[in-house]
């Protein structure tokens, strides 16, 4: 209890004001606590007779937060102080006291202005994490794959936004709105509701099936349109109101309806493709079994060159390959071309095919030119087809060789290496071809240089596209330059035809799938 005061009627006048004051902020506070008010005037008159406000300080300061975690504005509550100290001004208590007073009611205000500051930060700091979530969630949204994986996605932040309980639900019929709805999906808490496949239909004036609302229920929903960019995209949101503020409904809305409209959407697509897809698939492998026809039919059947025993082979991946080989035989020996289209299917088929017809053209045209200027001319002509006419991005591997019946072999072009098995050194001889892809640059003339060696008697020449050295195990080892130049060596005795055989077996042996096109040619100089 405060000391005595001196001045009866100074007292009761103080007295009764610090009631008023403190009935005022009692009321703003909205307590039920009979006492606070009581106590609130006990530590009122002890500050100003004794100079420590800290209890009033104290009992103000716990009820602020209180009431600020309620969302209440507290700076309503500075208009109610400052009419208080004008009342105090006017003659409550003696001069020293309204001094106390006045000290008093302006650290309340600042104590107002303190907790509203603290409040307004908690919020901000709330509200930053709660946008957070948010984008963490239309992150995760982005990637689901169906409204199953939508509404697991979504159960997982719900309790963190505030929010009880989601339903998504869309109009069942061609009508928009339409007398029928179907529920695709719903998360209670943290979990998402088991549906039957398409979900729940029910009569769209039930807002929701009627398991789920109960008629006696006094629980606030929130019934939203299901929006994208001003678009009604044939549904509605149920939600059941929690703690969340109005921007978290609005945003988990709006990143509803942008998952519905894509997963629609890719629905649409998939039923559209499989529907074209089945119209399509007839005239399709109709095309292409005539495009394999053509494509394998201008493959060298059976060559004579003289000092060679040729024997070569290609075996697309799918319906139509992108491998090049042909032997076209001039004078004084042949023109050997390899190569290799990047990707599958018929427009590399279509490269191909400009490759064995450039390039066999040219050949046979200039039998005596360099593999060099031979190459550079026929990159022009693909430059210019798939770049400029087709509008493809495709490259070929592309080396050309050029074979005289002495022995000699002049290369050009950039494709895997060239191996020799050298039967005199009874070793595997490496030959790196040395140049530029073909149909990346308009020029390669200036990046291509030609390379020559010279084969032996009973030496074997072994070309091969990357088909060969890339084909994967099961463990997804590559067969590899390394253990082809091992087969040459284990299978390099008897006819060419027989040592391509037996390398290819060891190739479909090893590989666990065919993902590419598999060209060998093997060729065994006799000598002149």
């Amino acid at each position: 209890m405060p000391p005595a005061l001196t001045n009866t009627s100074h007292a009761k006048r103080l007295d009764e004001w610090s009631k008023a004051c403190c009935n005022a902020l009692v009321e703003f506070l909205e307590q039920e606590d009979d006492q606070l008010c009581e106590r609130l005037a006990q530590a009122m008159l002890g500050a100003t007779q004794s100079g420590d406000a800290r209890p009033f300080l104290n009992v103000l300061e716990q009820q602020l937060d209180c009431k600020a975690a309620s969302g209440a504005d507290l700076l309503q509550l500075l208009p109610i102080l400052e009419a208080k100290r004008a009342e105090a001004r006017g003659g409550v208590g003696t001069a020293r006291e309204q001094e106390k007073i006045e000290k008093l009611l302006r650290d309340a205000e600042a104590l107002v202005s303190e907790a509203t500051e603290r409040t307004q930060a908690q919020l901000r700091f709330h509200a930053h994490a709660q946008m957070i979530r948010l984008l963490r969630l239309n992150d995760s949204l982005m990637l689901v794959k169906d409204f199953e994986e939508m509404a697991q996605t979504i159960a997982k932040e719900l309790q963190s936004l505030g929010i009880r309980a989601c339903f998504l639900c869309e109009w069942d019929g061609p009508d928009v709105p339409s007398e029928w709805a179907r529920l695709i999906f719903g998360c209670d808490t943290d979990k998402a509701l088991p549906l039957p496949d398409g979900g729940v239909r029910f009569p769209v004036e039930a807002i929701l099936p009627n398991d789920l609302i109960s008629p006696q229920t006094t629980d606030a929903w929130l019934v939203c349109p299901l929006l994208h960019s001003e678009v009604n995209v044939r549904g509605y949101v149920v939600m059941l109101r929690g703690t969340a503020e109005s921007f978290v409904y609005d945003s988990l809305v709006g990143q509803m309806g942008a998952c519905y409209r894509r997963l629609d959407l890719m629905k649409r697509v998939v039923e559209e493709v499989l529907l074209r897809e089945a119209a399509d698939r007839e005239r399709i492998e109709r095309e292409m079994r005539i495009a394999t026809e053509i494509q394998t039919g201008i493959l060298p059947a059976s060559v004579t060159v003289p000092g060679l025993e040729i024997s070569g082979s290609m075996q697309p991946a799918t319906e139509v390959g992108g491998d090049y080989y042909d032997v076209v035989p001039v004078s004084d020996g042949c023109w050997i071309g390899i190569g290799d289209v990047a990707g599958h299917g018929l427009p590399t088929g279509l490269v191909m095919l400009m490759c064995q017809s450039v390039i066999g053209g040219l050949v046979r045209s200039q039998p005596d030119a360099g593999p060099e200027s031979l190459l550079a001319f026929a990159n022009q002509l693909l430059y210019d087809n798939i770049r400029m006419r087709m509008h493809q991005d495709e490259h070929v591997t592309l080396a050309l060789i050029r074979y005289r019946t002495n022995g000699e072999l002049c290369a050009a072009g950039a494709h895997e290496a060239m191996l020799i098995w050298r039967a005199n050194e009874r070793r595997v001889e490496r030959i790196e071809t040395d140049g530029v892809w073909a149909g990346i640059l308009q020029d390669i003339l200036p990046m291509t240089r030609s390379i020559t060696t010279k084969l032996e008697p009973n030496d074997l020449l072994v070309l091969y596209t990357d088909g060969v050295t890339e084909a994967r195990n099961a463990q997804g080892v590559t067969y590899g330059e390394d253990r082809l130049a091992a087969n040459i060596v284990a299978f390099h005795d008897g006819p060419a035809s027989l040592v391509r055989e037996r390398i290819l077996e060891s190739v479909f042996e090893w590989m666990a799938r065919q993902d590419d096109d598999v060209t060998l040619l093997v060729a065994r100089y006799g000598g002149t």
